[in-house]
């Protein structure tokens, strides 16, 4: 069997036909999954900043109450009735020691409040780093 030219042309286009339509739908798929990945970064970043600013100002707001209490405890100290030897009142000592047990209780959840949301935001963005998998 002879290959003319005619032959051999038509089959060098058919395979580059063949081949240019396999890279442009190789080039789409592509696109595709870096469109895909694109958007789940860019909603990974929402959630992380949203969240992100949602722990900056739950952390504001219990600082804020923190120094509150402390700034009360402070004035309650101050204004607590003392006696002739200039030593405070043993129901008021309960009542101050009372307060600050309850402030480091308040401290000790807050704690573990900010290192549950810290866990949470790392498995968040490990699973949307990993894709899922």
């Amino acid at each position: 069997m002879t290959i003319t030219w005619a032959q051999f042309i038509w089959a060098v286009g058919l395979f580059l036909v063949w081949n240019g339509f396999l890279v442009t739908i190789i080039k789409i798929l592509i696109s595709r999954e870096v469109k895909g990945f694109q958007s789940r970064l860019e909603a990974a970043e929402k959630t992380a900043s949203s969240a992100e600013k949602a722990i900056a100002t739950a952390t504001a707001d219990q600082k804020q109450a923190l120094s509150t209490t402390a700034a009360d405890l402070r004035l309650e100290i101050e204004r607590k009735n003392v006696c002739g030897q200039h030593q405070r009142m043993e129901d008021n000592d309960k009542e101050v020691f009372q307060i600050l047990r309850q402030l480091h209780g308040d401290i000790g959840t807050l704690v573990g409040e900010i290192k549950g949301l810290r866990n949470s935001m790392d498995i968040v963005n490990q699973h949307l780093l990993t894709g899922g998998k």
